[in-house]
């Protein structure tokens, strides 16, 4: 069983204001990835930590933990993720709020190449590389539960066991939203 994880506990500073309550479209571009998502898999769970009080009071039948330790980075959230689900579910894929340009059929195939091999890591590739959205089977829980660095998340892992992944071409995955600039850049588009 899979379950499905949004990473979002940032504090948005470069953004200057939450990027998981940001409206494209008149709709929060948090929401929209959690119905898409929900559309897929009935587990669909929420990792916040600076702004989680009004994420809770925003989306409140959203599943939202809460990672108090989210200040130390990505790879705590996945940590604490891992920790939390790691007993109930046999994989888990994980995705961050501010990719909202992946699409639903992305995440459809990143699950069916998972159903196909449920001993691998089902990876993103973009920009000559790869990362999240990706699946993670439980043999490398583990791994993840350590996981406390702020500039890799689960890159070094992925780095680690490429030989035990399969990388799923992405283009949208290397579009995120990290500034005012990087939004009107998407807007303007």
């Amino acid at each position: 069983m899979i379950a499905t994880v949004i990473l979002a506990a940032g504090a948005s500073s470069r953004m200057g204001q939450a990027k998981q309550l940001l409206k494209v479209h008149d709709k929060y571009i948090l929401e929209d990835l959690y119905n898409n998502l929900k559309s897929l898999s009935d587990d669909v769970f929420v990792i916040s930590g600076c702004y989680y009080q009004l994420m809770s009071e925003t989306f409140p039948k959203m599943q939202i933990l809460r990672n108090k330790n989210w200040s130390i980075g990505m790879g705590s959230s996945i940590a604490f993720a891992v920790k939390n689900l790691q007993t109930q579910y046999s994989h888990i894929l994980f995705s961050t709020c501010d990719q909202f340009l992946v699409k639903k059929k992305h995440y459809e195939k990143l699950i069916n190449t998972s159903n196909q091999h449920p001993k691998k890591i089902i990876a993103s590739m973009y920009n000559n590389s790869f990362g999240i959205p990706v699946i993670f089977p439980q043999q490398f829980y583990s791994e993840l539960v350590l996981l406390t660095n702020k500039n890799f998340g689960a890159k070094n892992i992925i780095r680690k066991y490429q030989n035990q992944t399969i990388c799923i071409p992405c283009n949208d995955a290397s579009i995120d939203v990290d500034t005012p600039i990087d939004l009107k850049k998407y807007l303007d588009h």
